[in-house]
């Protein structure tokens, strides 16, 4: 059965990377209206086919098709940790308490639910493990995708050749799933792998890219800015993708295994389909993935849920 939703897209949140969103990207995208909701929004009103609206004027509905962008000031957290960890799990603990608030009023209960606040699937996962609605998905994947695209393209390897997908999860930095081919021995030169045994090598090739892409997210810092123009290119090929009923690059609830993974979304039928590796190497690696994602999920989950937590007042939320 085909879902039908509203051609009016409800964002929620307007910080950083919504203003770069509609600032960059919101001209292009002619099939939805778009509606924000914020707190910093006092007034109603219309600019070009945007309208902004108070938070309190949020209304859930089975045809809502919404992306959820709250966070707390996420520059000023980093700067707090000394800036050791350049890593979307420093502001998790923090920006769980606020996705609790938008639980407990009733705002992910219905709709199709995108959340891109940091780290985006740990903050979805909760909110899909809590909420009656299960159509809830975390941004992100197509932007790691792109990441591994400008990694390939920096070899200098012309006429690279490779078929690949990413997979595991977005916050713990996913893995690159390759099709091997000839092109793949020009890439272990490239990165100097010398093991002996074909799992060592594969092993170390899948260790070196993820490596890479760790340094790729790092040098889209802006000091202690977390990378804004991501987020925004997130946003948009997320609704390029819906406009165009293709397939969304989401993370979402792997039902047999009941963690979120990186997959993708039909979005016509809403059947989420997580990325299966193609070799036992990329298998093995994923395995460990998901368990440091795991036990991340479970330590974070109970600090949330503490009563008598005061929550960071210092903090100013950004949205």
């Amino acid at each position: 059965m085909a879902y039908e939703f509203s051609n009016t897209v409800k964002i929620i949140g307007f910080g950083d990377v919504v203003k770069e969103f509609l600032r960059t990207h919101a001209e292009n995208i002619k099939t939805y209206n778009l509606e924000i909701y914020a707190r910093n929004i006092r007034k109603i009103r219309q600019e070009n086919n945007c309208s902004f609206y108070p938070l309190q004027s949020y209304k859930p509905s089975p045809k809502n098709i919404v992306f959820y962008c709250c966070s707390i000031d996420e520059e000023e957290q980093i700067k707090r940790s000394h800036g050791d960890k350049l890593s979307r799990y420093t502001v998790s603990e923090q920006n769980l308490r606020i996705v609790r608030e938008f639980r407990e009023r009733g705002f992910f209960d219905m709709g199709l639910i995108f959340v891109l606040t940091n780290p985006s699937d740990l903050m979805a996962e909760y909110i899909a493990k809590t909420c009656p609605n299960k159509h809830v998905y975390a941004l992100g994947s197509s932007v790691d995708k792109h990441r591994y695209q400008r990694i390939f393209d920096a070899t200098g390897i012309l006429n690279l050749s490779l078929k690949y997908d990413i997979c595991g999860t977005h916050s713990d930095y996913p893995l690159v799933d390759i099709e091997y081919n000839e092109d793949i021995k020009t890439l272990l030169k490239t990165f100097d792998i010398k093991e002996p045994r074909c799992a060592e090598k594969e092993t170390a090739l899948l260790n070196a890219l993820r490596d890479k892409l760790r340094s790729e997210i790092k040098m889209e810092f802006n000091g202690f800015k977390p990378p804004i123009k991501s987020g925004a290119l997130a946003i948009a090929n997320a609704l390029r993708d819906l406009a165009r009923n293709d397939a969304v690059s989401v993370s979402g609830l792997a039902r047999d295994s009941m963690h979120f993974a990186i997959g993708y979304l039909d979005p016509e039928l809403l059947i989420f389909k997580p990325t299966r590796p193609q070799s036992a190497v990329c298998e093995k690696l994923l395995g460990e993935i998901f368990r440091h994602h795991q036990e991340i999920f479970k330590s974070m989950v109970p600090s949330c849920e503490d009563e008598n937590y005061e929550g960071p007042d210092c903090f100013i939320t950004s949205e």
